[in-house]
């Protein structure tokens, strides 16, 4: 049996793909706002720069407005091919050679998680894998609570 990975959504390039939609139809984000009767346009720009997602509900009519299918939509996180993913129920590490782009580690949190919080996990990691894969310059992002740790190159 072929083991499948599990899908992970790419919320800036899902963004970027909603905007590139909206304008290839000839729609402005006031149109949007008042299709879906919001008070403010800020949900519509929040989710053009991948701040949030729409719900399901939204994003089933966004794709009926824009008359393409949710799947086509929504951008899944790409990996090298060169990679294989190993998933655990609160961790995905994609690593198997220095070549990695990014390493994606999707963390089950509450919104509201402190900001001190949030530096002790990212040194936490930065530790963790130092100590691991021998990578002497690692940097690490949090975004939307899923961890993007990218090695640096040496020049």
């Amino acid at each position: 049996m072929n083991q499948i990975s599990f899908p992970v959504i790419d919320p800036i390039a899902t963004g970027a793909n909603i905007l590139r939609l909206r304008k290839e139809r000839g729609l402005s984000v006031r149109d949007l706002q008042g299709f879906f009767g919001f008070e403010e346009p800020q949900a519509i720009y929040k989710w053009q720069r991948g701040q949030s997602l729409p719900s399901v509900d939204n994003l089933y009519a966004l794709g009926a407005l824009l008359q393409v299918p949710m799947d086509e939509i929504l951008v899944s996180i790409n990996y090298n091919k060169k990679e294989q993913c190993a998933s655990a129920p609160a961790l995905s590490i994609c690593l198997q050679h220095s070549h990695v782009d990014y390493l994606m580690l999707p963390i089950s949190t509450p919104q509201t998680m402190p900001m001190d919080f949030s530096t002790k996990l990212i040194h936490t990691y930065n530790k963790v894998f130092r100590s691991m894969f021998s990578v002497k310059f690692l940097t690490v992002y949090l975004l939307k609570f899923t961890i993007y740790i990218k090695p640096k190159t040496v020049d």
